[in-house]
């Protein structure tokens, strides 16, 4: 089952930003190929302050990208929440949540 997919603003503005073309091609087919597919088994399911979130890491150029995303399984929807490199990701999720 395919789920729809709903980036937030704070990801899609993230993307347009990176000057690297292959890059966002890497990103746009993790979220559309890997996450929308299956996004139980591709994604590490969080736990603590971060539960119901999941995390679908993509290497790059030697670099960690994260995306992070919830599942709505009633809307059959996947909500991408940020994405980003490792370094201070968890920070900003929990920024994010709080607002």
């Amino acid at each position: 089952m395919v789920y729809e997919i709903y980036i937030n603003h704070r990801v899609n503005k993230y993307v347009r930003k990176l000057k690297d073309r292959n890059l966002k091609i890497a990103i746009n087919n993790a979220i559309y190929d890997e996450i929308a597919l299956n996004p139980y088994e591709v994604g590490n399911s969080k736990v603590g302050d971060l539960t119901g979130f999941y995390v679908y890491k993509l290497y790059y150029k030697g670099i960690q990208y994260r995306i992070a995303y919830t599942i709505d399984d009633e809307d059959n929807l996947v909500i991408i929440a940020l994405a980003g490199t490792r370094e201070k990701f968890y920070e900003q999720l929990k920024r994010i949540i709080n607002l």
